[in-house]
């Protein structure tokens, strides 16, 4: 028994010496590195798979064994085990801290922007008007430097980026779409009642470059609280103001004209005849149902023109009582300019044959008056020698207004002369009828009428054979009166004239027919020839050539023949011994054909008679 006593004793002071070993270990593992912690945990994770063994081999490490004959004693090393847990515990503290903080340097700050954007409708019923606002300014302050650029931006962009703002881009990439629940509503007119709905449209790709996330949801809300207004007529008592003279009448609001703060404008001020429509509207400023708390009911009017003194536009518009004074002024005109200017001469067969009224062309800026009527007379004027001529008298009256039924005049021109030289009076109708087409060309709308209407519907003569044989001796004998006449006057005493003579005539055409310069469409020489000689000069007799113009031949409906214009003789001739100055005529037949034919053959062709051809390429 002894001896086994003393063996249990001294095992238990091995173990005593075995344990105070272990606390020696134990003191030095506490002040090993982490690579001795480290060490232990990889020992641990390496035996995941059989935590039994490993179990029972940390706790073999950790207990001492005694030994007895028929069992084992383990004695549990509570300290070691828990220095141990701990340092895993500080290890794994650690990964997730820095876990953590690598997901918060990588995530977005997310916005909510419905916290941010407010929905108003401010103004009045009817006229309510609609403020969707993101309140990016508070964004801003609430996120500040949290809303960055991502490094892609300054990849596409480089140091421009430095000049931008990521708030700025920000608010750039988000849309607000509007719906009104009635779809005739617009933004600015809502109602109290009308139902809004806000949502948020973001363009996503500016995630690409903020480091920011966005988020909403749909905004509805209902319009309510909008004041009522009142309506007025803001042309209850309103007349406008006609002046002048149609159709040149003007229109405007009358000075005195209470406005209320709208302001009123015409369609049409100006160029204004009665019954015109005039179309009156209003408008006002955005400021005017703040400050009138009203508006107004109706925006445009319809008024017409009246009352307007207004030019006679148609022959229409005169009534006979009118014509017929006009008609008695007119034969007075020219029975006083008879008188007067022919003193040594009579009238006769005084008749009325007709007018012809000018309106003013509405294309028209420069006029000298905005009508005239002409009233034309014909009559015979003879000399105490017996020679007669039939000229015509027409008598210009203009300006002529109405007003109600009662028609005024403002001027009476009296007998208009023709605008082509050397004669005092037209010689026939169409001349008369030709020179008023041509000297009021394009400025006036005309018509004819009482029987000068005939006188529109001419033909041009083409060909000598057009033209009558009773008007070309007509023309003939008027022809050789103008040379024997000038012969008498401008010639020296002591020259004799023998051989007068038709020798031919020329017929030149217009290519292009004229309208309104009727006189230009053909032109018509009738030729003859004369001897000279000196009682004082034993020389050879001198031929001279004597062409005498007739222009714009015309053939009229009823087979009668006139010309717009007869324009005397032609050319210019000087013979010493014969004449103190120039006279009309040719010495040199060619010179003559040259001067009348060849030099106008780019706007005319030409027809010349047998005895005439010898010049003719």
């Amino acid at each position: 028994m002894t001896s086994k006593n003393n063996d249990i004793e001294n095992k238990e002071k091995q173990n005593i010496q075995d344990d105070e070993m272990q606390k020696d270990e134990n003191t030095q593992s506490e002040n090993t590195q982490d690579d001795e912690i480290k060490k232990e945990a990889n020992i641990q994770s390496e035996n995941d798979e059989n935590n039994s063994v490993n179990n029972e081999n940390i706790e073999n490490e950790n207990f001492t064994e005694t030994n007895s004959k028929n069992k084992n004693k383990f004695v549990f090393n509570k300290k070691t085990i828990q220095s141990k847990k701990k340092l895993i515990g500080i290890s794994i503290i650690a990964i997730l801290i820095f876990i953590i903080v690598v997901s918060l340097l990588n995530s977005r700050p997310t916005i909510d922007l419905n916290k941010y954007t407010t929905v108003n409708v401010n103004g009045y019923n009817n006229f309510g008007v609609l403020n969707v606002e993101i309140d990016w300014n508070s964004i801003k302050e609430d996120y500040g430097d949290k809303i960055k650029f991502d490094k892609k931006i300054y990849e596409e962009y480089g140091v421009l980026a430095n000049m931008m703002q990521p708030i700025n881009i920000l608010s750039e990439s988000v849309y607000i779409d509007v719906e009104i629940d009635d779809l005739e509503r617009e933004e600015d007119n809502l109602i109290n009642g009308d139902k809004i709905i806000c949502n948020f449209e973001i363009d996503e790709s500016v995630y690409e470059y903020i480091h920011v996330k966005l988020k909403s949801k749909e905004i509805k809300h209902t319009v309510k609280g909008l004041e009522e207004i009142s309506y007025f007529d803001p042309f209850e008592n309103l007349e406008l103001a006609f002046e002048g003279i149609a159709p040149y009448g003007t229109a405007k609001i009358p000075t005195d004209f209470d406005k209320k703060g709208l302001r009123y404008e015409l369609d049409k001020t100006k160029n204004l005849s009665n019954g015109d429509e005039i179309i009156v509207s209003v408008t006002y400023s955005d400021y005017y149902i703040d400050e009138y708390k009203q508006l107004p009911s109706v925006e445009e009017k319809t008024f017409f023109v009246s009352g307007l003194n207004g030019y006679i536009t148609s022959f229409s518009d005169f009534n006979q009582d009118f014509i017929k004074t006009l008609q008695k002024e007119s034969k007075d005109s020219v029975l006083a300019h008879v008188a007067n200017k022919y003193k040594d001469k009579s009238l006769s067969d005084l008749e009325y044959i007709g007018y012809m009224f000018l309106n003013i062309n509405e294309n028209n800026s420069n006029y000298f008056a905005n009508n005239k009527l002409y009233i034309i007379y014909t009559g015979t004027v003879t000399d105490s020698t017996g020679n007669s001529n039939k000229l015509c008298f027409p008598v210009q009256f203009s300006e002529i207004v109405k007003n109600n039924k009662k028609i005024n005049y403002e001027e009476n021109a009296g007998i208009i002369k023709p605008s082509y030289w050397k004669h005092e009076q037209f010689n026939n109708p169409f001349s008369a009828y030709a020179d008023l087409v041509n000297t009021n060309n394009s400025l006036y709308i005309y018509e004819c009428g009482d029987g000068f209407e005939k006188y529109e519907k001419w033909e041009a003569i083409t060909t000598l054979s057009d033209i009558d044989l009773a008007y070309k001796e007509k023309l003939n004998l008027e022809a050789k009166n103008l040379i024997e006449a000038a012969l008498a006057s401008e010639y020296k005493e002591d020259v004799v004239v023998n051989d007068i003579q038709k020798i031919g005539e020329y017929l030149l055409i217009a290519k292009k027919t004229q309208a309104k310069h009727l006189a230009d469409n053909n032109k018509y020489y009738i030729v003859y020839s004369a001897k000279l000689s000196n009682k004082n000069n034993s020389d050879m007799p001198i031929t001279a050539y004597y062409p005498v113009e007739f222009k714009g031949i015309v053939k009229l409906p009823n087979s009668e023949y006139m010309e717009a214009e007869s324009n005397g003789i032609k050319g210019s001739l000087e013979i010493d011994g014969y004449t103190d100055w120039d006279c009309k005529g040719y010495s040199s037949e060619e010179k003559m054909f040259n001067e009348l034919v060849t030099a106008s053959r780019d706007e005319y062709t030409f027809e010349v008679s047998d005895k005439l051809q010898k010049f003719e390429n």
